[in-house]
Order: C-alpha cells, then structure tokens, then sequence
C-alpha cells in the first residue's frame, strides 16, 4: 500500500527548500540588488509550490501561489517593473503563503478570510502593466490549471519564432505515481499550448492481474504545434526533472497555425518528421539518472551511521593498541594492509561528518528581513554584512541558532544602535552597522555578532541590576561581571515594554539556549563604540585529533588544533605572580601555568610533575597544563556529556579510548576562564569541574 504520509511530509520538506529560496530571493529584490537569475529562482520555487500543492488538493496553496505566480512572471517578462511597494507585497505575500503551508502541515485552518488581502493585492499587480505606465489588463491562465503553470503565449498569438512544431518523447519513471506526480496533468497542460496529437507506448504494460496501481507503465510520444518558445515547453516539465526520461525536439517553423485543441487526437505525426533531428543540434535530452544531484534522507538514519562510524573508529583504537613490533616484524604484509584500512576508515569519517554539516547560510539568509523589519519599527537605519556563511556545522545546532542569533540581533538594534540624529551628534554615519561571521576556530564554531552602536551602558545596567534585586548596593563587580549581567533571567534596561523589548526575556533566552548545546556566550563590549557578542560552540559530534594525555588514573585530550609545544620543566625556571599564580617566559611572554591535578580534585603527589602542554585559547592567549604522561596523537569521537551530566565549561566533551576508557576533551578557554573565576573567588558552583570529571572518569 502507498504510504501517501510519506510523500506529504516530502512535499513539505520541498516547500521549506523553496520557500528558503523565494524569501533569499525576495530579500535581494529590496536590497536592490535584483538579477536575472535570482527572479527565475523565485519564479521557480513558487512554481514548484503550486505544483507540489496540487497533486494533494490543497486548493488555497494553489489559488494563492498561482496569483504570486502570474506577478512573478509578469516580472521575469519584464511586465511589471519591480518596486518598493511590490516588493513589500511580495514579503507580506511569502507571509501568508508560509502560514498556509504551515496549516496544511499542521492539520490547522486559518480563517476563511486569511489570506483575502494579500490575494487582492497580488491581483491587483499580475492584472496591471507598467511598461506604458498606464494600467491595462492581462489574460489571466485558466484558474483551473493544477500543477506545472507555463508561462505562454495566449493561442493565436506568435512569439518571435512565429507557429512551431515540436516532437516530444515523455517516459515517466516507474515511481513517478509514488511521489505524487501525475503525468496526465502534464499533458493536460501542454493541451493549453495549442494543438496536441498523443501517442501512447503500452509495451511495458503487463497483463491485467499483474497491474500494480502505483506504478508508471506508460510512455507517450507527443507531437506539439504551438506559437510558443521550447522553453515554455520545457518548464511544464520542469517539475519532474530527473523523474522521467525525457526529450524535446524543436523541428522547426510549422506550416499551419494551432487550431482550437479540444479532443486532444492520438493521431502520428507526418512521415517526414518521424525521425527527430539530432539531439546535439535541436534537441534537449534529459536523462532521468543524470539529473539526481541529491537525495532526501532521513536525519535517524544518519544519525545511525553516524554512530557506526564512532564504533569503527573505537574498534580501530583497539586494533592500533595491539601493533607492536614483533608483530610488525612477523606479518609485515598484514600490518601493511592493516594501515591501508585505517586509511580507509578515516576517508569513510570524514564523508560521513559531512553529512550532518551544513553552512551557516541557511540561518544568516533569514537575518537581513529580520533586520529591516526592525529598522522600519524603531525608525534606525540599520544594515547588516554577513561572513564566514559556508561554515560548516551540524544540523542540529544549526536548527537551534535561529532563536539565540534573533534575540542578538534585536538586542543590538534596539539598545545598541542609535537614532539617526544620535549618530550624526556623535560623528557617525545615520547607518548603523551589524556584521554577522561565523568561523572555524580549531574544534570550535564561533559566531560572532558586532555593532558599531553605543556599547553597553555600565552604570545603567548597573542601576537597574539594584533595582530589579539581581545584585546589592555595595556589590564589587569588575566591568565584565557588570556585562554579563545582561545574561540574568528578567533582565532589561528597557524603560517600557515594546514589541521589540523590554520584557527581560532577550539575552538570557540566548545564554540558556548556548549552554544547552555545550557552548558558551561571551561579550565585550567599549562606550560609545559599539558591542560584540560572542557565541562559541563544541563540535558535539565530531571525529577529530587530539593528543592523549596521562593526569593522575585519569586520560584526558586536548585537541591537537589547540596545542602550540610541549616543553620539559626540569630545565626551566617559573615564578610566582600575585594574582597571577606560577607563570613560565615563553616566546617573549608570560604565560600562567595550570596544575590540573588540583583544578580537577586529584589526590596530590610528591612526584615533581615535569611534563607541560602550551594551549592556545580562543582568545589567542597561552596557556600551560601540567600533565603526568603523554599518551600520544589518536583520532577520537567527540560525544556530548550534556545529557546525563551538568555542563562544565572546562570541558568539551568526551570519548571512549580502544581500551574502554572514557576520556574527557578539555576545553582551553574553559580552562582559562574557571581558572580566573576561581582566584577572583566567584566560581559558579554550577560549573565545578571537579564533579562532571570525577562523575565520568568513574
């Protein structure tokens, strides 16, 4: 039985694919930077949403999509000139379209009269021309086209190429039916082309009792007389590209003009075109196998491979700890293959990492509307630049960016940015700017958002941290600590509730967001020169280099992308600096030393430990970490403590060694930062490390 389900929910992953496009593309359109590919790209999408909606009824997707179709097209045509006014339609129209969608997805129904305004004005534009300036009407397409919508001439009209005869070759896929396609709308639809004589191919039909119902058995041979472009031909078809066989041929000028087509006759075509022209010169061919450049999977399953490969990886561990010389010396040939397998399986982590990643992009793309919008309401100018937008990172974290990089970007406009006039007194220019990057920084993704606005009010958020009970009166706190109460639940040093903030539900939304997925925020922050807020985020599933090291019972690894040199003590001389603890001269600076033994707890030892690891941290500064033995460099599967753990920001995560050992991934900055926080005498109980390490090393 046809799991008709399925094919729903495909429908509606392909409507957020298309309305991600359209919503690009309309954003582009009010910046003013429109292009010839960009309006085909919208067309498109919409196209393929009215098409995808009528194959499972959704009248009000169509009858809507249909009316932002015709002002697509009357755009592409060059129509209907775009405008400051149609492209604000337009965004209010991708509103309503998304909503509707959305309520088909759901099983909701919005109010009959929903989406009656948006409909009217997208009416009111596909049925005016601008090219003369003087409104006139346009030949709507019959409201009854289901499906594919091409973009014709009206009969008895001759484009530039006058009457044409084509010959088209249309085989369906067996699993056409199954994705919800249905040929005889596409033949209905180039029925509206002109005249259409039909040839049906039965010889793949098996007998009756063998017939099943969801699958494709037919093929036709189409004979075409049109006064159209082979474009408008082709695009009929677009929305089964790559699910049929399928071959246009343009065989030239046709000798009579297409009559009225109302019986739709299965006649052959004339002998002396029987025989299409090459397809190297007239034709389009369009190989079902060919056109496949990716494929829907479901997210468990990678996940599942996903697993599969950090159990190989394991394995391998456990293989590379039983090669040893003698071994090597007595099956050379087996250690030889051995290794060429570990190469393999690397090769293999690698393209299955990649799956799961995706660019930032998606995410960045819905942040200049988001940022214009708010221009309009709090009557700033505001524009943001994005970068770094084909970071890479995985699918699930990226699918928890959206909220944390809203409420970031409203906090900026709102108290960061200031009025036009503010600026101009202040020697800046009336646009303010927001520049949104993210980057790779060894195991980290960071995501940073700049403002060049008034930077952090130290003294009132100070006042209002009083008021509001969150500090006392007398509280020393340093400039930093002073930032970071913006991140406390019921925050705000808005005066009044707006609808863009003032609630105190903003920043601290983005912290707890962070800290859910084993990242952290930081900000800094100068007067009157704008702020920036940092997010920083683990690869929660991940393989990656590290180097193994030995501290007490315990093995821990430090990524090999954070490790600058590994130094012997015994020949060195280190100091002691108030405030500072032991620091060691190092490449013509000073750089604090850290005794993990005792940050983690560790019973201590009259052994003198020798052995030093030089980290850099996210903030390029160096540190040392006192280790007892280096185990070596291995490659490990990076898991998330978050689950069954409490967060600790000194580490990043953990992995099970060939042996079975559980082994914790240290995280530089966190290191530097608890360390700090523990001399000032303000750790946070919540972050102790000493109770996640102990927890899984036991």
């Amino acid at each position: 039985m046809v799991d008709f389900d399925q094919f729903r929910q495909t429908f509606f992953e392909e409507c957020d694919d298309c309305l991600g496009a359209l919503e690009t593309q309309l954003m582009e359109f009010q910046a003013a930077n429109a292009t010839r590919e960009g309006i085909e790209e919208a067309f498109r999408a919409i196209h393929s949403i009215k098409g995808g909606a009528g194959a499972f009824g959704f009248q009000r997707i169509i009858a809507f999509s249909h009316e932002f179709e015709a002002v697509l097209d009357q755009v592409r045509d060059g129509r209907l000139k775009l405008s400051e006014d149609l492209n604000a339609a337009m965004l209010r129209a991708f509103d309503i379209l998304t909503d509707l969608i959305a309520g088909e997805r759901e099983g909701t129904d919005p109010a009959t009269d929903f989406e009656a305004a948006a409909l009217a004005e997208l009416r009111r534009y596909a049925g005016h021309q601008e090219q003369t300036g003087d409104p006139a009407p346009v030949p709507q397409r019959p409201a009854e086209k289901i499906g594919m919508a091409a973009a014709a001439s009206p009969a008895g009209t001759m484009p530039d190429g006058g009457v044409r005869r084509y010959r088209i070759l249309f085989r369906p896929s067996a699993t056409m039916l199954q994705r919800s396609n249905e040929p005889i709308l596409l033949i209905r639809e180039l029925k509206q082309l002109g005249d259409l004589s039909i040839d049906a191919d039965i010889s793949a039909l098996p007998a009756l009792d063998s017939i099943d119902p969801a699958t494709c058995y037919l093929g036709w041979s189409l004979e075409l007389i049109a006064a159209c472009k082979q474009d408008d031909v082709e695009e009929i078809f677009e929305f089964v590209d790559g699910d049929c066989d399928l071959e246009i041929f343009d065989c030239g000028p046709a000798d009579i003009a297409p009559a009225e087509n109302s019986t739709g006759s299965t006649q052959q075509s004339t002998a002396d075109e029987d025989q299409p022209p090459d397809t190297a010169t007239s034709g389009k061919s369009r190989d079902g196998a060919a056109a496949f450049t990716s494929i829907r999977v479901d997210l468990e399953r990678i996940d599942r491979m996903v697993n599969m490969v950090g159990e190989i990886v394991i394995a391998q561990a456990a293989i590379l700890q039983q090669v040893d010389d003698p071994l090597n010396e007595s099956h050379p040939q087996l250690v030889e293959n051995l290794q060429q397998f570990l190469r393999h399986t690397q090769n293999l982590q690698d393209s299955v990492m990649a799956i799961r990643a995706q660019p930032v992009k998606s995410i960045f793309d819905r942040m200049p509307r988001l940022v214009r919008e708010l221009s309009q309401q709090t009557g700033k100018k505001v524009r943001l630049v994005t970068g770094g937008e084909e970071t890479e990172i995985d699918k699930t974290v990226i699918e928890r960016l959206s909220d944390p990089l809203t409420h970031m970007i409203r906090n900026a406009v709102d108290h960061g940015i200031e009025m036009p006039d503010q600026r101009n007194a202040a020697g800046k220019p009336e646009t303010g700017t927001l520049k949104l990057n993210a980057s790779q920084r060894g195991s980290h993704i960071v995501i940073e958002l700049s403002d060049d606005g008034k930077g952090l009010n130290r003294a009132g958020i100070r006042r209002k941290a009083v008021e509001r009970g969150l500090i006392t009166e007398d509280a020393q706190l340093s400039e930093q600590e002073i930032d970071n109460l913006i991140f406390r639940p019921g925050f705000s040093t808005a005066d009044e509730v707006s609808s863009i903030s003032g609630r105190g539900v903003g920043m601290d939304v983005v912290n707890e967001n962070i800290r859910k997925l084993g990242g952290r925020v930081a900000i800094r922050s100068q007067e009157g020169a704008g702020s920036t807020v940092t997010l920083i985020l683990p690869l929660t599933l991940a393989v990656m280099d590290g180097m193994v090291v030995r501290i007490g019972p315990t093995s821990f690894i430090i990524p090999l992308t954070s490790i600058i040199e590994s130094l012997a003590l015994h020949d060195r001389s280190t100091a002691f600096l108030p405030g500072h603890g032991e620091v060691l001269r190092f490449r013509d600076q000073y750089l604090k030393i850290y005794d993990l033994r005792e940050l983690f707890d560790f019973e201590k030892t009259d052994a003198q430990i020798d052995l030093l690891m030089v980290i850099e941290t996210d903030s390029g500064e160096f540190i040392g970490l006192r280790v007892d033995e280096i185990v070596g460099q291995q490659q490990v599967v990076v898991k998330s403590l978050e689950d069954e753990f409490s967060a600790s920001p000194c580490l990043a995560g953990g992995s099970i060694m060939g042996n079975g050992e559980v082994a914790l991934i240290l995280d530089a900055t966190g290191l530097s930062e608890l360390e700090a926080a523990r001399r000032q005498g303000s750790e946070d109980p919540d972050s102790d490390p000493g109770a996640g390490a102990e927890d899984v090393a036991a």
